[in-house]
């Protein structure tokens, strides 16, 4: 049966990258965030997501962004890390918790953008 993720759902995930000692990368079961769209969520067998963690710190980087506290989240105060998007298979994902608030929405999609580069004049 098939999860029913959708974009912006935070999702407990068995973290499939193993990293190394004094990596940067995340290890281990962690909360994370999908950043993938609907359309990819309903059909693609992998789903594109940030992690969270609950070291909540160099907030100067952009791409830290500080979320509110939700009540699967076991983490308090927590934050996504937008500069670490990771495609996993969606076997890995254990459960959907939650889905992020529009004001917690806001602030992840402004990360995305700046991890991503993205300009808002694209096609002009």
């Amino acid at each position: 049966m098939k999860k029913d993720i959708k974009r912006n759902s935070i999702v407990f995930v068995k973290n499939p990258f193993p990293g190394s000692a004094g990596s940067h990368i995340m290890q281990g079961d962690h909360y994370a965030v999908v950043c993938q769209n609907n359309m990819g969520n309903r059909y693609s067998d992998s789903v594109i997501i940030c992690y969270i963690t609950s070291k909540v710190k160099r907030l100067d980087i952009r791409t830290n962004v500080p979320i509110q506290w939700y009540a699967g989240l076991d983490y308090k105060p927590a934050m996504i890390k937008c500069g670490q998007i990771m495609t996993i298979d969606r076997d890995d994902i254990i459960e959907v918790v939650d889905t992020l608030r529009p004001e917690d929405e806001i602030r992840f999609n402004l990360g995305l953008k700046v991890s991503l580069d993205l300009k808002d004049n694209i096609f002009s």
